[in-house]
């Protein structure tokens, strides 16, 4: 009777403490600075959101939060460098549409899955796209873009920066949904692409919607559409494509992970600090300069997204035939 109502009072004991631990963790959490990979090389625009974001982090947690740039393999070492990290709340990632959605359809033997692998700690921010044309292309508007294109095949060509890049995935979905043959041409950056569009060596291009109607202005190019599911509120006057073929929403989007494993009452933590930083007006000032919007949430709008995004890309480089060069 002794015996069997001290093992009672011993477990219960265990599952207390048990129960106890993760919140008596996070309540003192971290201890320690805080490792923040970022798959992308030092000093572009992605690793400065990145930077500032590590920073803000870092005076909400009362610990430096550390940024360490491994780049390589199309963002793959980085990101899969999150994944191999030790589980304590101690790593964290800045990682993007392209290793977490686009990759793992797009390379063969990509070292992790993404969503195996990782926590979803919080959405950060989304941009989307505008589709533009250089003058010489006789079309004011997307279906007089659509008519002409489909009386041209393969006369007409779009320019991207880079193979997966949502440049590059948006022209192959936009080519898909309207039924268009053009020209993929690839350059080794957007900047590169950038010049040759202008210059009208390629014919359109879909790019930052900053950077566009900065030339759209002068006349230099002209806004077509853009890549959003409704009108951008600060380009009201430019329609979506989504109004001509519904569902079509292509957006580059920015996230923060954690490995697998990592206890929820951290990632409730980092969560919770993560959203904060999105009233931040430094903060926000890097978001606008990536012609991004902020997005937050809790890390299940994060998984849901990752759950839509991966088989709507898989499809996409399959139909196109994008390969590896």
């Amino acid at each position: 009777m002794f015996k069997t109502s001290f093992g009672r009072r011993m477990a219960c004991a265990a599952l207390a403490l048990a129960a106890f631990a993760p919140a008596a963790f996070a309540q003192s959490y971290p201890t320690r600075p805080i490792r923040m990979i970022v798959p992308y090389p030092s000093g572009g625009p992605t690793d400065v959101l990145a930077r500032v974001m590590a920073q803000k982090l870092g005076d909400l947690l009362g610990q430096n939060v550390l940024v360490e740039n491994k780049p390589g393999a199309g963002a793959i070492t980085g990101t899969d460098a999150v994944a191999k990290a030790a589980p304590d709340g101690y790593t964290i990632g800045f990682a993007t549409i392209g290793p977490l959605a686009v990759a793992p359809s797009l390379f063969p033997n990509v070292p992790y899955d993404p969503l195996k692998d990782f926590e979803p700690l919080m959405l950060v921010a989304r941009s989307y796209s505008m589709l533009a044309v250089h003058p010489s292309v006789p079309a004011n508007n997307l279906q007089e873009l659509v008519a002409l294109v489909k009386a041209n095949p393969n006369k007409y060509s779009f320019a991207y920066g880079g193979l997966g890049t949502t440049q590059h995935l948006s022209g192959e979905l936009f080519s898909s949904v309207a039924g268009l043959k053009m020209l993929p041409v690839p350059y080794k950056g957007e900047g590169a692409a950038q010049v040759d569009l202008l210059g009208g060596q390629v014919h359109m291009m879909f790019t930052s919607p900053i950077v566009a109607m900065n030339n759209v202005k002068q006349g230099k190019l002209r806004g077509i559409a853009v890549t959003s599911p409704k009108r951008l509120p600060q380009l009201p006057e430019i329609p979506a494509i989504a109004e001509t073929f519904p569902g079509f929403d292509v957006q580059a989007w920015f996230a923060m992970i954690a490995p697998a494993g990592t206890p929820e009452p951290i990632v409730k933590r980092l969560n919770e600090s993560m959203q904060a930083l999105l009233k931040n007006p430094e903060v926000l000032a890097r978001i606008e300069a990536l012609s991004a919007i902020p997005a937050g949430g809790p890390p299940s709008e994060l998984t849901a997204l990752m759950r839509t995004e991966i088989p709507k890309w898989r499809d996409v480089i399959r139909t196109a035939n994008i390969k590896p060069q």
